[in-house]
Order: C-alpha cells, then structure tokens, then sequence
C-alpha cells in the first residue's frame, strides 16, 4: 500500500495505491487528505480478505465486456487467431444481451444460471460452455484493473452429459456410398428427381466429399489444400495449413493447424491416387480456359480462382444432401464415418488419432470410443488368457 500526492489544478490530492498478488494493484485517485486514502486502503484490504469483490459501482458488466474486447487489460498481447476473435465477439454479443445491463459490483453466479436458462432454449450445451468459459476468462483478466476477485470466480461452467459428448453424427457406409453417388450425379450436371436445370461439369463439389469421406479431412484443412501438398509418388497427402473466415465469407484466410499433430501427412489409397490424377486433369483443362495456373490455385478452388468462399460451399453441399434424399447433416459428419470406418476394420486408435491429427489419442477414444464393439472388455480378457497360456 502506499499513497502519493499529486496536483490537480493547481490543489493537492492524493492517491491510494493497493497491491494485489504480484504485479496487479489497484489504484483509487481523488483523495483530499491522507486520512481518507487511508480509510480507503483499510475497507480494500478487509474486503480483499473477506473475499469480496470490488469495482466501480456505475459499471455494467456490458461496459466492461465491450473494454475487455476492445483491449487488453492483463497488459499481455493476446494470441488467439482471427477467428477465435470474432468467436469471442459472437458469445459476448449473446452474453450482453442477456446479462449486459447488470452492474459489476451485484453480479453473481445465480445470474449466470438464470441466463443458462434461457439460453438452453436456443443454443446447444456446448456453446453455452464455450461463452460461459470466455465470460469467465473476461472477468479474470480484469483482476488488479477492476476488482481484486472475479465475480465469477466460483462459477463451473455448464456440465455436458456423456450421451451429448457422444453423439457423433456419421453416415453409414450405404448412406455414404448413397452421398458420394448423388455429388457425383451433381458435378456431372446429371438430373435428379429434385434437381431439372441443366448444367456444365463441374468435379469440384464430388471431390470435396470424395477427400473428406477418405482421408478424414476438416472441410478447412480441404479448402486449404494446393497441389504441391498433394505427393502423388508418396500417395500422401501433406495437411499444413487450413481456412478461416474471420474477414468475411468470401475472404478465406490461411491458418496454421492448432497443434502440432495437426500438420501430418495422411496415406493415400491407389483409387485415391486414380481419382485426384483424373480430377487434375479435368482442373487443368478448367483453368487454362479461366486463364489461370494450376501451380497457384487451390485443389478445390472458388469460381475467381481463390479459396472457397464458405457460404457457397454450403449451399451447394445442402443442395447435394436434399437430393441424396440423407437426413441432413454437415460435410464434417464426413470426418466421423471416415474415422468410424477405420474402428469398424479394427485400426489402431493410435493411427486414427494421428491420421485425423488430434492432440492425443484421448481426444480420439473421448470422441470416438462408444463406436468400438461392446464386447471389447471380452476382447481384452480373451487376448489376456492367451497369454497367460503361452507363459
């Protein structure tokens, strides 16, 4: 604690300055004695030791969201990606309109339940865990700038139940065969029953859904892809970068992968070889009629030759879905059968897990596990036995 006269036009003050842990304090100006700055020190500290926590009583917790985002309080450069941004400015727009009008000094954890609530109503338990975790750190920041403790310090972020971990959307292999089918009837410019007008070929949208049904690609990693990480020699295809759309659904900007493991090399088939050879072919043609170079243009490229705008991607991958005549579900849902492939011919979890590019093989057993056979406990026991029989 310490306290420092200063002018103010042309009067003495002071100011209390109050040390929280290391490297945080908090400073109160305003002062026109000592006596009073000390006063003040002496109900922070009680405060601090009670727990309590302390702000300006006339800030929202909406102004102070709209601070936090627009600056960094904890005086260190934020590292999130662009996209992890505008993320952030997508809960906390949820969050303001909920929560905003409350004041720092009377928010509570009952407030957070109340609006958990409503927010049930409309989005999914994963992204009320995903604001809840970024209000969370918000207010975390603002410790030694705005109050000594978090408000929300003892709040736990929403619980996910096991079966809403678990439910990962696949196609089984007839829907998938169904899916690749119909892609392909569509990039021919084929009719269908729900589809009359006439169209050139366009193999683009048939070798998306072919990539990601088998290598297990995100739609990202996909729309990143040139031709030089396409090994045909090695029959690997070379995962180093992915898109985000944080500048708009038309300007696709590349990101690095968000570990480590998720730069890999995936093994490519011989019909995987066949087929991106004759799709290459089909680019070739395609783009010296546009006036481009395929050496400069993605594998799966926009209509102006760059990456692939998101909104169009979608609304022609709806499109393919309503004709196959699938319940609806994402291209990522391609990411899951493939890797539920892999577990139906009993392949390594260990391979999976680098194939797919996830941290740890206990990303891949939390997500995947239930798909393995029921009986793999027997399994484990038979396997066991064996052994102790050739001991």
């Amino acid at each position: 604690m310490s306290i420092e006269p200063y002018y103010k036009n042309g009067k003495l003050h002071y100011k209390a300055v109050k040390y929280v842990g290391r490297n945080k304090r908090i400073t109160k100006r305003g002062f026109t004695n000592k006596t009073l700055a000390k006063a003040w020190e002496a109900d922070t500290t009680s405060a601090i030791n009670k727990g309590d926590t302390i702000c300006s009583k006339s800030t929202t917790l909406g102004e102070y969201l709209e601070l936090w985002y627009s600056k960094d309080l904890n005086g260190a450069k934020r590292t999130v990606t662009p996209y992890t941004y505008l993320r952030y400015r997508q809960h906390l727009n949820n969050i303001i309109g909920e929560l905003g009008h409350i004041k720092l000094n009377k928010l509570s954890i009952y407030h957070v339940f109340d609006a958990r609530e409503v927010f049930k109503k409309r989005l999914a338990p994963l992204s009320i865990k995903h604001m809840e975790s970024v209000l969370k750190s918000a207010l975390r920041d603002g410790i030694g700038h705005h109050f000594t403790h978090s408000p929300l310090r003892q709040l736990k972020t929403i619980q996910i139940e096991d079966k809403e971990e678990k439910d990962i959307k696949f196609f089984t292999p007839e829907e998938q065969r169904i899916l690749l089918q119909t892609a392909k009837d569509y990039s021919y410019g084929i009719r269908t029953r729900n589809f009359t007008e006439k169209r050139p070929v366009d193999l683009r949208w048939y070798m998306r859904a072919y990539i990601a049904r088998n290598t297990g690609l995100r739609s990202g990693e996909i729309s990143a892809l040139m031709w030089h990480h396409v090994d045909f020699e090695k029959e690997i295809i070379k995962v180093r970068k992915s898109i985000e759309y944080s500048s708009g659904d038309t300007q696709g900007n590349t990101k690095s992968p968000k570990t480590k493991k998720g730069t890999r090399d995936v093994h490519l088939k011989p019909s995987d070889i066949a087929e991106l050879k004759k799709y290459k072919a089909w680019v070739g043609q395609k783009l010296l009629a546009l006036g481009l170079s395929i050496k400069d243009t993605p594998v799966i490229f926009a209509h102006d030759g760059g990456y692939l705008h998101r909104s169009q991607v979608r609304k022609i991958w709806d499109t393919i879905i309503r004709q196959s005549g699938l319940e609806h579900r994402g291209i990522h849902c391609l990411r899951h059968s493939h890797a539920s492939n892999l577990i139906a011919q009993n392949v390594n979890i260990k391979i999976i897990s680098e194939r797919l590019g996830h941290k740890s093989t206990s990303i891949t057993w939390d997500r995947y596990g239930h798909l393995y056979p029921e009986n793999y406990k027997e399994q484990i026991t038979d396997a066991l036995e064996k052994i102790d029989q050739m001991g």
